[in-house]
């Protein structure tokens, strides 16, 4: 069945028929039929950490090297204040697709979403950051954009929306506002190979709302949260440089850095 979704998947916008098939198909589908834990019986484990148990974590050269870039760039930069966290519990797990279509990725990727909105008032602390090395046409930014701009249309009729969010990293990712193929501030979404974050929506708020900054915000209003850490780290980055950004991005390409310790002292974001 997850087969022939996935052939249908991309077809959507063609004919409303087969777009209403596809979700109504999706939306009946529990998502641990799609989707296996390392755990012989296929079930979720609450008492063990979350990168443990999705089947396929961490094993590929993509997947390496993306979970490098989250140690190296994003935690030891301080571009999100809570990534650190998530690494020490293993909340964070990071998964190779052996999809090689777009249908496939995206129906995949519904597949995953679907398994954390699931979750539903488990304390398990989960994220999922997506690779797809065999989805070749995913290396370009526009073909990427054109699938997550599907799926955001996916989220809203599966009714995922305000229980799981969508974050985006490739590495040409660029801002539709960005100043200028230069412009440094857009590696804040630059990863080593094109991804699809899954965040659980109740922790993405539960972490604004406990942000430790919050005090020197000139509103204090939950919501502003995102805007500040977003303006914070295009300071940063474009007082870094873009040359100093690039060089980043590039050493989590090495084979060798996957064993990179979460010690490395951590070089924090300005203010």
């Amino acid at each position: 069945l997850g087969t022939t979704l996935a052939q249908l998947g991309m077809k959507c916008c063609k004919t409303e028929v087969l777009w209403r098939c596809l979700l109504s198909l999706l939306a009946m589908q529990a998502p641990f039929r799609w989707l296996c834990f390392s755990n012989p019986g296929g079930q979720l484990e609450p008492w063990r950490p979350w990168a443990e148990q999705l089947q396929g974590s961490s094993d590929s050269e993509q997947a390496k090297a993306v979970a490098q870039w989250v140690r190296r760039v994003v935690v030891r930069h301080g571009l999100c204040p809570w990534a650190e966290e998530a690494l020490r519990r293993g909340s964070l797990a990071v998964v190779t697709l052996d999809e090689e279509s777009e249908e496939e990725v995206a129906a995949a990727v519904l597949a995953h979403a679907q398994l954390l909105a699931g979750l539903g008032t488990s304390p398990t602390a989960a994220t999922t950051l997506l690779v797809a090395p065999k989805c070749g046409s995913l290396q370009d930014f526009e073909v990427y954009l054109h699938l997550c701009a599907w799926l955001e249309e996916a989220f809203e009729e599966l009714e995922l929306n305000g229980k799981v969010q969508l974050a985006t990293f490739h590495p040409d990712f660029r801002f539709a506002d960005s100043a200028g193929p230069n412009d440094a501030a857009d590696f804040v979404g630059r990863a080593p190979a094109p991804a699809f974050h899954l965040l659980r929506e109740k922790e993405v708020s539960a972490a604004l709302a406990s942000f430790p900054l919050r005090r020197e915000m000139k509103e204090e209003d939950v919501e502003a949260v995102g805007e500040f850490v977003s303006e914070r780290n295009a300071r940063f980055l474009r007082a870094r440089g873009w040359e100093r950004c690039l060089e980043d991005l590039r050493s989590c390409e090495a084979k060798d850095a996957w064993a990179m310790s979460l010690e490395t002292p951590r070089s924090h974001a300005k203010k």
